[in-house]
């Protein structure tokens, strides 16, 4: 689950979805990925992208607030958690840069994904490194599931800095690749 606040700006593939009351972007075993509010839901078929018989499907890119305007982590984490701190680069700046994460699905958990090569949403895009370098990953999906099943999937985390000085300097961006909307 990624949650989200009104000020969240998100599209579906590359059309914003207008103003919206959801809360949370969940992630379910079935890969029937919604947004979740008080009284509805909405459903995102995503992209399967099918190359040299190898399948993977960047699921979402998520652009946070300037690193300025993001509260410190605190509090109890249940069950699993990512914490990136990636190193400063030459370019960073705590009131411009974001920080980028791309969620990327693989149904081969044996092969190295060359993530390098898969495209960056914006292309301004610069990958951001800590001690493991800008990719964490593979991970089992199904450790991210309450009720896990046997699921082959792995999933990777790739993480970059960007400066979008024309955006709300409160609001974060979720792209979400996807072919079919449906309100449920």
């Amino acid at each position: 689950m990624i949650a989200i606040d009104s000020k969240t700006v998100i599209y579906i593939d590359d059309t914003p979805i207008g103003t919206h009351n959801y809360q949370h972007l969940s992630l379910p075993p079935d890969l029937r990925i919604h947004l979740t509010s008080l009284t509805d839901h909405l459903y995102i078929t995503p992209n399967l992208t099918v190359l040299n018989n190898f399948s993977y499907s960047n699921l979402f890119s998520y652009i946070s607030k300037p690193v300025s305007e993001c509260k410190p982590l605190s509090g109890v984490f249940e069950g699993g958690s990512v914490i990136v701190s990636p190193f400063e680069d030459d370019q960073y700046n705590i009131n411009q840069t974001r920080i980028v994460m791309d969620f990327i699905l693989s149904t081969d958990q044996s092969m190295l994904i060359d993530l390098n090569s898969q495209p960056d949403w914006f292309p301004n895009t610069r990958r951001a490194r800590d001690q493991s370098g800008s990719f964490f990953g593979p991970i089992n999906y199904q450790g991210f599931q309450r009720k896990p099943k046997n699921m082959d999937f792995s999933c990777f985390f790739r993480i970059g800095y960007i400066e979008l000085l024309d955006q709300d300097r409160l609001a974060s961006l979720l792209k979400i690749f996807g072919e079919e909307l449906t309100a449920g």
